[in-house]
């Protein structure tokens, strides 16, 4: 799974290009990725897993959480060889993450597993 390292490495970029993006907090971010291994049963449940833990800890990324959380999914899919499509533009996924936070985990799951394509 990826590192805290790696993705404070993402956040750092996206912060050069966003002067109004506040730090990230740090024990938020290492327990969402605590949580994200607890909730994850195998490695296919990885991308869901970390997408649903930054959803709940939208803290860690203050205003950028939407965009860090499919970020860190999408980057985790591919990584394990899958492309994720979790666009902008699509109004679903914008709704869905918002309340992804109050849904079962395997409803994400699931909404992962859909959105999943081999490279």
């Amino acid at each position: 799974m990826i590192t805290a390292e790696r993705i404070l490495l993402g956040y750092d970029f996206y912060r050069r290009r966003h002067d109004d993006a506040p730090p990230a907090h740090i024990p938020a971010l290492r327990a969402a990725l605590v949580f994200a291994r607890e909730l994850a049963r195998s490695e296919a449940d990885q991308p869901a897993a970390l997408l649903f833990a930054f959803a709940v800890q939208r803290h860690t990324f203050g205003p950028a959480w939407a965009f860090m959380a499919k970020s860190i999914a999408i980057q985790e899919a591919h990584a394990l060889g899958w492309a994720l499509a979790l666009e902008d533009g699509d109004k679903l996924v914008r709704a869905y993450l918002w309340r992804m936070s109050v849904a079962p985990f395997e409803d994400v799951r699931a909404f992962v597993a859909a959105r999943l394509r081999p490279l």
